[in-house]
């Protein structure tokens, strides 16, 4: 039943998106990129929620809100702007599901999901690649990507993560499936930051 309830929802929240031909038309829990974060949270809440010492290259600032109960969908929110950006304009939304103890049910959400968004812009073509996790030195941790990517370089992105049993105990840290869609200026940083 759970189950039924997340696909309707998630079914939902895509009807807004069968003519989204601008990523900008995309959103996740109302808010897409190219919006300011001040039209949903304080500029108290972005400073108080800013992942400290995410990037080496401070360009960009992500911020996260974790188990708001303002989302109807995801459990954890991050978004990310300019760093020097006093309207907070946003270059990516992100969405995670978490997954405890239970990562089949995080594979069936990313199926769903890419299904819905493949139906739903036919014009973009998914790719996808899986890695071991750099986080988890041990090699033990996976994440698979499904993009879509349009033609600015804008993209929609699908992350799959199954952290080994070792990282779970360690950090705590829960398998998730997480939906983002990224302008290409947040993109092309992402390359240079992690390359």
């Amino acid at each position: 039943m759970k189950r039924l309830l997340l696909i309707l929802i998630l079914t939902f929240s895509f009807q807004s998106l069968t003519k989204a031909d601008d990523i900008r038309d995309f959103q996740i829990e109302g808010m897409s990129i190219g919006d300011s974060a001040l039209d949903y949270f304080t500029e108290k809440e972005i400073k108080d929620n800013i992942m400290s010492n995410y990037y080496k290259n401070k360009k960009f600032t992500s911020v996260e809100f974790v188990g708001d109960k303002r989302f109807a969908t995801y459990e954890n929110i991050e978004i990310t702007f300019l760093t020097k950006d006093n309207n907070y304009i946003m270059e990516s939304v992100s969405g995670a599901i978490l997954c405890p103890k239970n990562f089949s049910r995080c594979k069936d959400l990313k199926e769903d999901i890419k299904s819905d968004i493949s139906e739903q812009f036919k014009n973009l073509l998914p790719n996808s690649y899986s890695k071991n996790h750099r986080a988890d030195k041990s090699g033990k941790s996976k994440f698979s990507h499904d993009f879509y990517e349009y033609e600015n370089g804008d993209m929609i992105i699908i992350e799959l993560v199954n952290w080994s049993k070792e990282i779970t105990k360690k950090n705590r840290w829960t398998d998730n499936v997480n939906l983002s869609v990224r302008s290409n200026k947040f993109n092309q940083f992402l390359r240079i930051a992690f390359n």
